[in-house]
């Protein structure tokens, strides 16, 4: 899309929304508004740290997530009225205002959606981070140390008793992880790491002292995987007894069937038999991997081509890779609790 498209968009928003939330806008007036939100989104997918955690699980571009954040706002009811944009804009119309005042509102909504949608998609797929998460925001809530304050969408940490400092800038990505490892420990429990946060947040004095949530809890993430990997290393896989990895496979299989048949097979994007072919290319590696100590040169690939005969390269990248992957992330994510 070039440039002069998008202003074109941004100037004939007023015209565009006002007709789509009357219920009178034209096939091409609904991709108007659509194209300015997804814009939107994108530039705030791009800024989001946790956005490229969800491009490499689930296998998605940056412009295929930022339609996924603002799919919920174009939905209909079944009187055909878009119930989300009629709510929002309820205190604000279209029909008075001008397209630069309707663009910072619209911005707003697209940026809440965009924030709400990829904290859900972490905590759909990653029990880890949902765990932190909680621990988090209940000892903020019972330590009394923190207030939860929400901005466009995002939650944010603001301390208690002390200046938050609103006026400056926020703590940058790599000086908010240092506080945050400086304070955290794995052998220190969450009101704990949540008193020494506030202190160290206490010692900011030419930065906001105001954090956003996920940041934190994904940065304490890094740490629990950091010991687990290495954990992990330091436990040869075939001290399992390869009947029991064969059962946690197994259950790790079923799960992730029942987890993904219906996404899949029942909105008819893969076949049953296509199905049926990338559980058994993951479980093979799997059981491969645990139980022999060995298959880290299989790809999947390789894999779903012994299972589904001669697949071409150039039709795996397009037709199976991101689901098969994404699956893959799943089923390797339930053996790694049940291995806990």
């Amino acid at each position: 899309m070039t440039d002069n498209t998008v202003d074109d968009r941004v100037t004939s928003l007023q015209e565009n929304l006002s007709a789509l939330l009357d219920g009178r806008a034209t096939r091409q007036q609904v991709d108007a508004v659509i194209a300015v939100c997804h814009a939107l989104a994108l530039t705030h997918v791009r800024s989001k740290r946790s956005a490229w955690r969800m491009m490499e699980f689930h296998g998605v571009s940056h412009a295929d997530l930022a339609y996924d954040c603002i799919a919920e706002l174009f939905r209909r009811d079944d009187a055909g009225v878009f119930t989300d944009l009629q709510a929002f804009f309820k205190d604000l119309s279209p029909g008075t205002a001008d397209s630069a005042e309707i663009l910072v509102h619209l911005r707003r909504l697209v940026f809440a959606k965009t924030n709400r949608t990829l904290s859900r998609l972490i905590a759909d797929t990653d029990s880890l981070f949902f765990r932190i998460t909680r621990n988090v925001r209940l000892a903020a809530s019972m330590s009394g140390l923190f207030e939860e304050t929400e901005r466009f969408g995002e939650t944010l940490l603001v301390p208690a008793g002390i200046d938050p400092q609103y006026h400056l800038p926020y703590l940058a990505d790599a000086r908010l992880a240092q506080v945050v490892w400086n304070a955290y420990s794995l052998s220190a429990l969450i009101p704990v790491f949540m008193s020494r946060l506030h202190e160290a947040l206490a010692g900011v004095h030419d930065a906001c002292r105001v954090i956003p949530l996920m940041p934190v809890v994904l940065l304490i993430k890094e740490v629990h995987e950091g010991h687990y990997a290495h954990r992990e290393s330091a436990v040869r896989p075939d001290a399992l007894a390869e009947d029991a990895a064969l059962e946690i496979v197994a259950v790790a299989r079923r799960e992730t069937g029942e987890r993904f048949q219906r996404e899949y097979v029942g909105k008819g994007k893969v076949t049953l038999e296509e199905f049926t072919a990338y559980l058994n290319a993951i479980q093979s590696i799997l059981v491969t991997r645990i139980a022999e100590d060995a298959g880290n040169e299989l790809s999947l690939f390789s894999a779903l081509k012994g299972e589904l005969g001669d697949v071409a390269e150039e039709c795996y990248k397009r037709m199976h890779r991101s689901r098969i992957e994404y699956m893959a992330r799943y089923m390797h994510q339930r053996v790694a609790e049940h291995l806990k």
